[in-house]
């Protein structure tokens, strides 16, 4: 299964912030924090798939930059693989719609989150690309 997600930026250094989502369910994975993002969909692009997600899950159209990382996840049926690209907020102010928080916080501060696994894994990328974290 494809899946993309959002390296939601704003600010620059020592300001710099992405935001993460806290998840409500599956239950196996509810209160942990994600980068928002969902599946592709056939006969979508992972940007086309991402600027709908987006909208879907906070309300925020984005311009979609470069890709950072991709992370592979094993679960026990299938793979997924996790596409992240780089994006800004172009209108509108992230909302929750299907997370139960959001919020903004610093690389350093991501550290004191519980992320999913494959998120920790653009936490070493965020590190590796900015020398922050």
């Amino acid at each position: 299964m494809r899946v993309v997600a959002a390296l939601l930026e704003r600010g620059c250094e020592p300001a710099y912030e992405v935001l993460v989502a806290r998840r409500r369910h599956p239950p196996a994975w509810a209160g942990w924090w994600e980068f928002p993002g969902g599946k592709v969909e056939v006969g979508e692009t992972d940007e086309r798939a991402l600027a709908r997600e987006l909208v879907e899950e906070l309300g925020v159209r984005i311009e979609v930059g470069a890709p950072l990382v991709t992370v592979f996840h094993d679960e026990t049926e299938r793979r997924i693989a996790i596409s992240v690209y780089r994006a800004l907020v172009s209108a509108g102010e992230p909302t929750a719609h299907e997370h139960d928080a959001i919020a903004w916080a610093t690389p350093v501060a991501l550290r004191q989150y519980k992320l999913l696994p494959a998120d920790l894994v653009v936490l070493q990328a965020i590190a590796d690309t900015t020398g922050i974290v």
